[in-house]
């Protein structure tokens, strides 16, 4: 089996998207967002040597789909903070995003550049290519992303950026589910989830796997406490997904005799 370690960004209420009425089954759930998460490698060279690396994002929702083509995640990408989208990278298939007639079932995350409407730069849905490994894509509710850096517009060492995740079901034609604007800093992170791991942040899962990872003092008092956000691809529904709090407690040495203010010891 297979698990997947990002940075938790965000969690979601499981909530309906206004229809259908409370007394009805929510069919939408598999369109839901239940947590968001990023990972990377946290470095961002001024000679473009970024154009080697990959944003990993990962999306959870609160129920299982059949086929990822019944789902669309949008993650909207704002590359120079401006406020205004500049890309939208999506999930969809090898023949499918350049098409609106025809699918297939190889699962990939595509890049649209929203100014021109250009489509390209196409990885593996799940990272692994399906002739190498099974990511259980089909019957499941998370999802990774993967994007390189350089294909939204980060690049000559520009590493922070804004974005916000978008689904919809292929049953409802309004979003189901959105989130609010988020940041991210890839030289920034509070978590090095590469540290003394793969290259990757997918890889074999066994009984007694452990996780290495690393943690950046400065970049949480800035960023806030961030938690882990894991993808265990094989399970079964309802256990995929685990959120693990990440706390650091301050080292304090005492020192005796210790000394007090009297007036407080008298109260």
């Amino acid at each position: 089996s297979l698990v997947s370690v990002f940075e938790l960004q965000f969690e979601s209420l499981n909530a309906r998207p206004g229809t259908p009425a409370q007394s009805q089954v929510d069919i939408f759930d598999h369109a839901d967002i239940r947590a968001v998460g990023i990972a990377s490698h946290g470095r961002v060279e001024p000679d473009n040597a970024n154009a080697q690396e990959t944003i990993y994002f990962g999306v959870a929702t609160y129920a299982d789909w059949a086929s990822p083509n019944e789902i669309e995640i949008n993650i909207y990408i704002d590359s120079n903070r401006d406020g205004a989208d500049d890309y939208r990278l999506f999930n969809s298939d090898a023949i499918g995003y350049d098409s609106a007639s025809e699918t297939g079932d190889g699962f990939v995350a595509v890049v649209e550049e929203l100014a021109t409407g250009d489509v390209g730069a196409r990885q593996f849905l799940n990272i692994v290519s399906p002739g190498d490994a099974d990511t259980a894509l089909f019957n499941s509710n998370v999802m990774v992303l993967p994007v390189a850096p350089d294909a939204i517009g980060l690049a000559d060492g520009h590493s922070s950026f804004l974005y916000r995740v978008e689904t919809y079901s292929r049953a409802r034609r309004e979003p189901v589910d959105t989130t609010p604007t988020l940041a991210y800093d890839m030289r920034r992170v509070n978590l090095d989830l590469f540290h003394g791991n793969s290259a990757m942040p997918i890889m074999e899962e066994r009984p007694g796997t452990a996780i290495t990872v690393g943690y950046n003092l400065q970049n949480a008092q800035r960023n806030g406490e961030r938690a882990l956000l894991l993808f265990h691809h094989h399970n079964q529904s309802g256990q995929r997904v685990e959120i693990i709090a990440v706390r650091y407690a301050w080292p304090v040495e005492i020192f005796v005799p210790l000394v007090t203010n009297a007036r407080n010891e008298n109260r």
